[in-house]
């Protein structure tokens, strides 16, 4: 019998939608896992549970994720689905072991977080750090898998390596650091963004103090990944996300090392969960080679299917989430609130949410989204065939983790004064950016996924930096400074896109939403 076939793992699969949005995992949210999963292993077979005794094939799960019920749900679930088939599993956690992580800037408050604590100190000790570590210990026990800890291949010797290696990077150029050959400071980069919220790194102390806490967590990371894996010795590891102080570093150590690392994810529809092989899906969706997703074409049902997701997707419904339950979709509302006429074209600008995820590429043109937003004005403030409207991305003030960097005061800090053809629509707003985009003459991204959707509709779609609808054949990929100037110059001047590169975005549509996500 198939793991996905057992009646049991029901009140699992139905609990995981809504824990989706919890912060944290309480006591009694553990407590009722445990209960499901003793139910579980009472009703299966005795075989099953003593499996990992005639295995050969070690799969090691890394850095538990104590903190989310939907996570501990999930590695369990895809834990014992190994298990059944005759795998070898094993957890890798931290075990209060970091200084710092993505969750927790404090750590195990060795050494001492002092003033940047904010007086917090035992409560983020206690109720993240060691709450984390009690939730995995209150339930994988119960599995028939084995649980290690980080501290259990850490020496003092170690830490004082940790500290003394990461002390000699320096805050201007700490995202280029390397330690034994990884790249430990772009987990850092991405990390301090992630605990502050914030799409830049600002000089201030804090902010100093943050990287170099995190400098000291991933190196430490870095030695603890190393050691684990030589001594575990796993023929497969698995994590999640793949980016930041835990799973970002477990995942760089695992490539230099040449073990293959699986990174799962839950993507926005619901019920699904995807896979990339050996770095995070936010580099893989851009890096894979189009014969995975470009044949053969589409048939009818599978059209079908992929419009009917599309649209489904401006109201919501069929995603974990929606920014827009109620949108304000009728275009004389979103003319007269805007106060633009039609003598003009509508070029769309979309952000993101500026912190997350946010990793090194290969293709990017500008240093962050700041210096993007500010060279897309400017030039077109010059262009004048056009309003430009700039729809705020609403998981800024709608989103389970609000940005503390909000677009709209940086950009009020870039132009005091807007220029006369420039809107903004607030992340507040419930105007339907699907409209909007239905009434432009062309879009400008940065890293918002919305730009396959609209590609998909046949509007023209200028990638300015990195996401995964760039090098698809569907989009205007931008490559310099230079060529985007040129674009904007002229972007009111162009035409919808051809019927093929439209069945091209919807193809891919298909691909990444009913194939990738699983």
């Amino acid at each position: 019998m198939r793991i996905s076939e057992w009646p049991l793992l029901n009140p699992i699969r139905k609990e995981l939608a809504f824990r989706l949005k919890a912060k944290s995992a309480t006591p009694d949210e553990v407590a009722s896992l445990g209960a499901q999963w003793r139910r579980v292993l009472d009703n299966s077979l005795p075989e099953y549970r003593n499996l990992n005794a005639k295995s050969t094939r070690h799969v090691l799960f890394v850095t538990g994720y104590g903190l989310s019920p939907a996570m501990l749900s999930y590695e369990s679930v895809l834990m014992m689905g190994l298990h059944i088939r005759g795998c070898r599993v094993s957890s890798l956690y931290c075990n209060t072991s970091l200084p710092a992580c993505e969750f927790n800037s404090t750590g195990n408050n060795r050494p001492g977080s002092g003033i940047y604590a904010s007086g917090l100190t035992r409560k983020a000790v206690l109720q993240t750090c060691s709450q984390c570590t009690s939730n995995i210990q209150a339930l994988y026990p119960l599995l028939p898998i084995e649980l290690h800890g980080y501290d259990r291949f850490l020496t003092p010797e170690d830490f004082r390596l940790a500290h003394e290696a990461s002390s000699a990077a320096s805050f201007e150029n700490f995202r280029t650091f390397e330690f034994e050959g990884v790249n430990v400071g772009e987990e850092v980069f991405a990390s301090v963004l992630r605990v502050t919220l914030c799409g830049t790194i600002e000089d201030t102390k804090k902010n100093r103090w943050l990287v170099s806490r995190f400098l000291y967590a991933c190196t430490l990371m870095e030695i603890a990944a190393r050691k684990a894996y030589t001594t575990l010795k796993p023929d497969r590891i698995v994590a999640v996300h793949g980016i930041y102080a835990t799973h970002g570093i477990a995942a760089k150590v695992a490539n230099h090392l040449g073990i293959p690392i699986i990174i799962f994810g839950t993507p926005y529809r619901k019920s699904t969960i995807w896979l990339s092989h050996n770095d995070s899906y936010h580099r893989t969706l851009m890096t894979e080679p189009p014969s995975i997703w470009n044949a053969p074409p589409l048939t009818a049902q599978e059209r079908d299917l992929t419009w009917k997701y599309l649209i489904s997707r401006q109201a919501g419904g069929r995603d974990y989430v929606s920014y827009h339950p109620n949108p304000v979709d009728d275009v004389e509302t979103l003319y007269r609130d805007l106060r633009i006429d039609r003598s003009r074209k509508i070029i769309s600008l979309f952000t993101n949410v500026i912190w997350d995820a946010q990793i090194y590429y290969n293709f990017n043109v500008f240093s962050n989204i700041f210096e993007w937003l500010a060279f897309s004005v400017r030039e077109l403030a010059k262009n004048p065939n056009v309003w430009l409207v700039i729809r705020i991305h609403p998981a800024e003030v709608k989103g389970g983790m609000p940005t503390k960097q909000p677009i709209l005061p940086e950009i009020r800090k870039l132009f005091p004064v807007l220029p006369p053809n420039v809107r903004i629509i607030p992340p507040e707003s419930d105007l339907s950016s699907y409209t909007l985009a239905e009434n432009s003459q062309a879009a400008l991204i940065y890293g918002t996924k919305m730009g396959l959707e609209m590609a998909a509709r046949g509007l023209p779609v200028a990638v300015c930096g990195e996401t995964f609808s760039r090098g698809k054949g569907f989009t205007l990929d931008v490559v310099s400074q230079e060529q985007y100037r040129a674009l904007l110059q002229n972007i009111h001047n162009l035409n919808p896109l051809e019927p093929e590169k439209k069945e091209l975005a919807i193809q891919y549509a298909h691909y990444l939403f009913f194939r990738k996500m699983m």
